[in-house]
């Protein structure tokens, strides 16, 4: 239906919602699951790497590396393969590669 505009699909307290492009820019690419809590709120997204996504409050970059590991960065704010590089808050975060699933 949105081919190549598909840059989020975002589940958080508002509910589910979906984010487009207003281009067909979005490369293709293995989608990313990714889950923030900060142990009272929960908000999951499923991005493409390179997107800039809006979760727990904050701008976020998803970006996949060439072995599969993903990093998170935003302001004030690195997180890679599992640990916080630089954080000034305290997320609980899972996030992994969906593999070749086709969206």
């Amino acid at each position: 239906m949105f081919p190549n505009r598909v840059r989020a699909i975002v589940r958080d307290e508002r509910g589910i919602n979906l984010v487009l492009s207003d281009k067909d820019d979005v490369p293709s690419s293995p989608p990313i699951y990714v889950r923030i809590s900060d142990g009272k709120n929960c908000s999951s997204v499923i991005t493409f790497s390179g997107q800039e996504i809006q979760i727990a409050g904050q701008k976020l970059s998803v970006l996949m590396e060439g072995d599969g590991g993903i990093i998170l960065a935003g302001n004030g704010f690195v997180w890679e393969g599992g640990k916080q590089i630089c954080a000034s808050k305290n997320w609980e975060i899972q996030a992994r590669s969906l593999g070749s699933i086709t969206m």
